[in-house]
């Protein structure tokens, strides 16, 4: 059965440039959200990276991969420029500036994230407590050191996963877990905090 379209249908499934147009830019802005991009100095070098955020004093980015090495630089040290784009907020940064305070705990803790390599892979069967157990275990401490987690009463600590994680550092290993557990995190006076999305 050839039933026609009313001319109304018609006339918005016809392709139109602006159309075109508007689809490029947003996947442009999907796709540079993600990826590195090159930062100048004041001095003329440049790095490859992504915006992390403004944290105290300094602007936190992670090196492109496969090392993706935490930098942090004082804002005096980035070329105009590039501190003109992060002011404009041309450039989001990866992390809420609103989930991290600046304690000096939340940033020390913060910093372990990006620097503590992980060594084991977090296996399905273990549970989203075990894992962040087992991934905050990492992180070199003293006694008086004590990394707190806490969950909001909508998160299941308890659910496991249908595959392995196998992530480089804690943070990217948390990234992992907070797509697949559907929760938002952050880091309040050095307490890491679960919320559902």
């Amino acid at each position: 059965m050839n039933a026609s379209l009313p001319k109304q249908t018609e006339r918005f499934m016809m392709p139109h440039p602006l159309h075109h147009l508007c689809l490029f830019l947003f996947s442009t802005v999907c796709l540079c959200a993600d990826e590195p991009r090159i930062w100048t100095s004041t001095s003329g070098s440049t790095i490859e990276a992504n915006y992390l955020g403004s944290f105290g004093d300094e602007l936190w980015f992670e090196g492109a991969k496969p090392q993706r090495r935490l930098l942090k630089m004082p804002s005096k040290y980035i070329s105009a420029a590039d501190l003109a784009l992060i002011e404009a907020n041309e450039v989001d940064p990866l992390i809420e500036p609103k989930s991290i305070d600046t304690d000096e705990a939340s940033l020390s803790l913060l910093e372990q994230l990006f620097k503590t390599k992980i060594t084991e892979a977090i296996q399905a069967d273990q549970s989203l407590e075990n894992a962040l157990d087992a991934l905050l275990g990492e992180i070199p401490s003293d006694d008086e050191t004590e990394i707190v987690i806490k969950f909001h009463r909508k998160v299941d600590e308890d659910t496991t996963r249908t595959d392995p994680i196998n992530e480089p550092t804690i943070y990217t290993c948390l990234l992992q877990l907070a797509d697949v557990h559907a929760f938002k995190w952050s880091i309040r006076k050095g307490v890491l905090t679960l919320r559902p999305r």
